[in-house]
């Protein structure tokens, strides 16, 4: 949200939350409080009135002073840098630079102080143990967040978004959370929200006023028409949740097969780095190897599994149970043979066929057309982990995601819903609109419409933030960092 659009319409009636005081001045690290040399550190203090509060630690080095004017308060800017030096009570321990934002202007909608010092921890640690002592408290995680949320700044499904930025893993994930993070699910909410208010507006006018001569009506099949562009448009935004649940916790592909026939090789080349044991000897993976990589910008969670065969082997009969368990779960599940054969039997769905160490095969090897896999008909793909000749393999996944995880995606709006609370929020309100069609017909039972019609809102407005409870609100922002 921009600082224009912010107006007290946008602030949230919340006070206070889980241990967070709205009324204190915080004080986190913003960029990272592990202790690992850095550049730079990021330090961010939040609360109200703190202009008149910076010279308690900072020195602007070109005059040795912060000069004031007639009121007492700080010379400094809005939203201007400043280099300078901070001090304690035992004087100056670094430069810095430091910027000033003035409420509501900021990030949480406060006044806010933004000071960059070198990145040794020792640094950060003194000064914010310093304005601890000066009446400072350390932010809880998640706190900057939620007074952005709590004073209109951000809508909950922008502090998720913001949340998954900062932990994505994948490059097409991070482009999800940025388009979501810039109002694309906020967006796609209110284009469904304005129109169910004012049937709402509408119903209860005419319950109200069922008496007088209103110069407005409302039929069933108008209605029925209207519920139901709005009922796709809420289907449509459920249904990209596939491909958000996806881009979240990536594409779960396991590579299984018979003993030796390079599944391990196979999953090392896909990682490009040594991984799994590789072995001549059968049997050598007894229990599944999981990790992950990024194909053409998504992420990939790959699953090395142990060798199926009948084994008097405990150790390996459990491994084997675990590698079927694995692939049962999977999105995708390749099987992996070192040569033809025209039928497997495997105790697994599986979605396509692959024959590894092509580069040991004859010609006249290398163009089966068919393997049966549990009788179903697979064409066969030829690979090469040792010559990292996978291609094909790879192709394959891409092609999967592409036919099975975009076309659900709003392409108007752009939204994908990447979180569970979300799509839960919407598969509820669904319910609500599977209530509507029968109460859909003359005369109108408008008192039944409108309890549904709030009973959608509710729900919806509550992927937004506007009726959400504190235990929703605990799980959202606990996951952010300290800073943050």
């Amino acid at each position: 949200m921009n600082e224009e659009s912010f107006t007290s319409s946008h602030i949230f009636k919340v006070a206070s939350f889980h241990g967070y005081d709205s009324t204190d001045t915080i004080v986190g690290v913003a960029s990272g409080s592990d202790i690992a040399p850095k550049g730079v550190s990021l330090i961010r203090i939040s609360g109200f009135d703190l202009q008149g509060f910076i010279s308690r630690f900072f020195k602007r080095l070109r005059s040795g002073k912060l000069l004031a004017d007639s009121r007492g308060k700080s010379e400094l800017q809005s939203r201007q840098s400043y280099y300078g030096s901070i001090y304690d009570d035992e004087g100056e321990f670094d430069d810095v630079l430091l910027v000033y934002f003035k409420a509501p202007y900021s990030f949480t909608g406060e006044d806010v102080i933004e000071v960059s010092c070198h990145g040794n921890y020792l640094i950060a640690r003194r000064f914010i143990a310093y304005l601890e002592r000066l009446g400072v408290r350390q932010a809880e995680a998640g706190e900057f967040t939620f007074r952005a949320f709590k004073n209109g700044k951000l809508s909950l499904d922008q502090a998720e978004s913001l949340a998954s930025i900062i932990h994505a893993q994948s490059p097409q994930y991070l482009k999800s959370s940025y388009q979501n993070f810039k109002g694309r699910i906020s967006n796609a909410i209110n284009s469904v929200r304005q129109p169910l208010r004012e049937i709402l507006a509408l119903c209860e006018s005419l319950i109200d006023y069922v008496d007088e001569d209103l110069p407005i009506s409302l039929t069933s099949s108008e209605l029925a028409g209207r519920v139901q562009v709005l009922r796709g448009e809420v289907e449509n935004l459920a249904a990209t949740y596939k491909r958000g649940a996806m881009l979240k916790h990536g594409l779960k592909v396991a590579l299984v097969g018979y003993p030796n026939v390079g599944k391990s090789t196979l999953f090392n080349c896909l990682l490009n780095r040594d991984r799994a044991i590789v072995s001549d000897i059968a049997g050598t993976t007894r229990d599944f190897l999981e990790e992950s990589f990024c194909l053409h910008g998504y992420q990939i969670v790959l699953t090395d599994t142990a060798g199926i065969r009948i084994t008097a082997c405990e150790i390996e009969k459990i491994g084997i149970e675990r590698s079927l368990e694995v692939g049962a779960n999977s999105d995708l599940v390749l099987l992996v043979l070192d040569s033809y054969v025209p039928r497997v039997e495997i105790d697994i769905k599986v979605d396509a066929v692959f024959i590894n160490k092509a580069d040991l095969l004859d010609d006249k090897d290398r163009f089966g057309n068919t393997v049966y896999v549990n009788e179903v008909a697979y064409k066969p793909y030829y690979i090469s982990g040792k010559l990292l000749q996978v291609e094909p393999l790879t192709d394959f996944i891409l092609s999967c995601i592409k036919s099975n995880y975009a076309p659900h995606v709003n392409q108007e709006q752009g939204a994908v819903i990447t979180e569970e609370r979300q799509f839960a929020a919407l598969k509820n309100s669904l319910e609500n609109f599977e209530n509507l069609p029968p109460l859909l017909r003359d005369p109108l039972p408008l008192e039944l419409i409108s309890f549904e019609i709030r009973d959608i809102l509710k729900k919806i407005e509550g992927i937004v933030g506007e009726t959400t409870n504190d235990d929703i609100l605990g799980m959202i922002f606990s996951k952010f960092c300290i800073g943050k």
